[in-house]
C-alpha cells in the first residue's frame, strides 16, 4: 500500500514539474518573437539612433517604453528590427507619442550595418487600430535580398488593406496590395 502511494506521490509531482516546464518554455518561447520593450529587448545603439534620426533633440520621452520586435527568421542575412514608437497609451496620452498623428505612428524597421550601427530600412506611419486577431505587421517565410517581406494591415473602411512589402537592398517597397475579403461590421 505504501508502495502505492509512493507511486502515486511520484507520478504527481512528476506531472506538476512537467507541466511548470512545458508553460516556462511558452513563455520563454513567447518572449524571444514579438513586441517586447525596447528597455530589455533592443540592441545597443539601436534606440539611441531611432531617436537620433526620427526626433527632436530635446525629446524627453522614454524610448524604454517604445517596442521593439526582432525578427530572424531561416534564410535571412541579418535580424531585422522593427520598432513601434509609441511610448505610452496613444489615446490617453497623445502628447507623450511625438510620432503620431492623423496618419498614424511611426513604425521603423532597422538592419545593423557596424556593431552598434544601423541602417534604416523601413518607415512607415500606420493605424493600429484593427479588428481582433487582425495583426497590423506580419513577417512572412518569404525573403527577398536577405529580409523578410512584410504583410501591413489596415482598416479601410470595414475591410483589411493589406499590402505586401519586400526588401529591395535599400529598403522595403510596396509590390503587392489587396483587399481582404471579410468585412466588419
Amino acid at each position: 500500500m505504501r508502495l502505492r502511494l509512493r507511486f502515486r506521490l511520484v507520478a504527481i509531482v512528476s506531472l506538476i514539474l512537467t507541466s511548470t516546464i512545458a508553460v516556462l518554455a511558452m513563455k520563454s518561447a513567447s518572449v524571444e518573437t514579438g513586441w517586447q520593450n525596447s528597455a530589455r529587448s533592443a540592441p545597443p545603439g539601436l534606440m539611441q539612433q531611432v531617436v537620433k534620426e526620427n526626433l527632436s533633440s530635446d525629446f524627453t520621452g522614454d524610448t524604454g517604453r517604445m517596442k521593439v520586435w526582432r525578427i530572424f527568421q531561416t534564410g535571412q542575412s541579418k535580424p531585422l528590427f522593427l520598432v513601434d514608437t509609441r511610448s505610452m497609451n496613444e489615446a490617453n496620452h497623445p502628447h507623450r507619442n511625438p510620432l503620431c498623428g492623423a496618419l498614424g505612428c511611426k513604425f521603423l524597421g532597422y538592419v545593423s550595418t557596424t556593431k552598434e550601427q544601423y541602417q534604416q530600412v523601413f518607415a512607415n506611419y500606420l493605424k493600429p487600430l484593427l479588428p481582433p486577431k487582425v495583426p497590423l505587421i506580419e513577417p512572412t517565410p518569404t525573403i527577398r535580398n536577405g529580409l523578410p517581406t512584410l504583410k501591413i494591415n489596415q482598416l479601410e473602411g470595414r475591410q483589411v488593406k493589406q499590402s505586401v512589402l519586400a526588401f529591395n537592398g535599400k529598403g522595403y517597397e510596396i509590390v503587392e496590395t489587396q483587399l481582404l475579403p471579410k468585412v466588419y461590421e
